[in-house]
């Protein structure tokens, strides 16, 4: 196994976190899991009463908010080197703790975690499991750890790959109002140069302002809007409103062309 392939199927970096529980936990599980921590790692707990970073769990602030005496919630970090494992103790039937992808990257930082997985499983005699982040059933496993026996799920993860189709999606509706913007200047420019012809072409001839005005005005007209709807549309493409600039160019376009079959 390379680490090129541990990267692209568990660790893969979407912006995501992996989530390690362990299902069905009692407060004793709970008990057992803090005292492997508190002896076996380098710790910060965030103590939610005093406010301060202790290097050990406290057990009676954890307990004391799942049984509604305290609505101070703390949390602790556990330090795996360069790995920091998370957990907030939301609720006591399972064991939650998350990771960033991005922290791993070499096959030492993925034995080192897989090290930790073994660690809590053996404690409490449990399945330990690494999952994308907010896990269902209906989800896959990406590492499974029962003491000793590891199972790697090298398979495609659909979700990450329904993630890229989103992304690809975005990236061609992005390109669409590119098109949009493109148009939109075309149309800009497209009647500027009549005005600065007549213009040219007038002054040339002695005519008065006057008249080049009342012979340019349509363009005039048609290009103060367009000035105007350019600007608005590099604003929202630069807000990410891309839908809204692809409308905003096919409108400005449709109404353009019937101005001129009118005309």
């Amino acid at each position: 196994m390379t680490w090129e392939i541990l990267r692209k199927k568990i660790y893969y970096i979407d912006g995501s976190l992996r989530d390690i529980y362990v299902k069905d936990t009692s407060m004793e599980d709970w008990e057992k899991w803090i005292d492997l921590i508190n002896t076996g790692y380098k710790v910060k707990f965030y103590n939610g009463l005093s406010g301060e970073i202790e290097s050990q769990i406290d057990k009676s602030m954890v307990f004391d908010y799942w049984n509604g005496k305290t609505d101070l919630l703390s949390n602790v970090t556990i330090h795996l080197k360069d790995i920091l494992v998370k957990c907030y103790f939301f609720g006591g039937d399972e064991i939650e703790n998350d990771i960033t992808p991005s922290e791993i990257n070499s096959i030492e930082d993925h034995n080192r975690l897989v090290d930790y997985l073994k660690d809590v499983s053996a404690c409490l005699d449990k399945e330990v499991m690494l999952t994308p982040e907010n896990y269902s059933e209906c989800d896959k496993k990406l590492i499974i750890v029962n003491e000793n026996e590891i199972e790697l799920n090298l398979q495609d993860y659909p979700i990450h790959n329904h993630l890229n189709q989103d992304k690809i999606k975005d990236d061609s509706v992005k390109n669409l109002s590119i098109i949009a913007l493109t148009i939109l200047l075309f149309l800009l420019i497209w009647n500027i140069v009549p005005i600065v012809q007549v213009k040219m072409q007038l002054v040339s001839d002695f005519i008065p302002n006057s008249l080049i005005y009342n012979i340019a005005k349509p363009f005039i007209y048609i290009s103060s809007i367009l000035f105007l709807v350019n600007i608005i549309a590099y604003i929202l493409f630069f807000k990410r409103k891309y839908i809204t600039v692809v409308i905003l160019g096919g409108i400005s376009f449709c109404l353009h062309g019937l101005y001129l079959l009118l005309n």
